[in-house]
Order: structure tokens, then sequence, then C-alpha cells
């Protein structure tokens, strides 16, 4: 449950507004060091772009909607500060689109 409201986000604030729709890409790979395994989550739209003003930390309430703020404290509760939510705008090698990664520690 903790990528479907980033997907959710993609199509309802960045593709759905296009007329021309786009794409979303969602990689997941394992990555950190042998001590410190980390599952890295990427969810990469082509849409139109997230607002620089709206970009808080992990354990930032405000700014946000409900989808975020709720990630947010999800990822807090379960990783004890450990995780990372990092959004990017434009999306690598892109001019336009969003980036969010979530960066979990592996148990």
């Amino acid at each position: 449950m903790l990528v479907q409201p980033v997907v959710e986000n993609a199509i309802r604030h960045g593709l759905e507004p296009r007329v021309e729709g786009g794409r979303i890409d969602v990689d997941i790979h394992r990555g950190g060091t042998v001590d410190n395994r980390r599952m890295i989550i990427c969810v990469n739209d082509d849409g139109l772009g997230f607002q620089p003003e709206l970009r808080q930390p992990v354990g930032s309430r405000s700014g946000t909607g409900v989808g975020l703020s709720n990630l947010r404290e999800r990822l807090n509760m379960l990783h004890d500060g450990r995780a990372q939510l990092t959004i990017e705008s434009p999306a690598r090698g892109s001019d336009r689109g969003t980036t969010v990664t979530l960066d979990l520690p592996l148990r």
C-alpha cells in the first residue's frame, strides 16, 4: 500500500490533465551496502510535473495532500525514520514529469 498513492497521484496530477495521456514506470530494485540493505522503489511519470513548493521531508505534514501525508506517516511508523521519500521534477532524463522514490530498509 506504499506504492498505490504514488501511482494514483501520478495519474491524477500528472497524466489526467494532459490531453495526450502519458506513461508511468515503476522500478523496484535492491540498493545499499551488504550491511545496509535497501529496497528502492521509483515511480516515474511523464506528466505535468510536481510543484517544487510542495516538496517536503518525510516527517513533514504541511503543504501536501492526504495521500502523501498518509504515506509519510506510514513510512515513519513502519521504519522508525529510516525510510526516505524523495520527489523530483522534472523526472530524470526528461523535461517534464515527476519521479517519486521510496528508499526503504530491508529487514
